[in-house]
């Protein structure tokens, strides 16, 4: 189970990422636009 999918695992991990950044953006856009 240690090394069954790291590939999967890695994309799992970069998707998290991608959703945490856009996620970050979005509040910035949305405190920009607020003002």
């Amino acid at each position: 189970m240690r090394r069954s999918r790291p590939k999967a695992v890695r994309v799992c991990f970069g998707a998290a990422v991608l959703c945490l950044l856009a996620a970050a953006l979005l509040a910035v856009w949305n405190a920009y636009a607020q003002t």
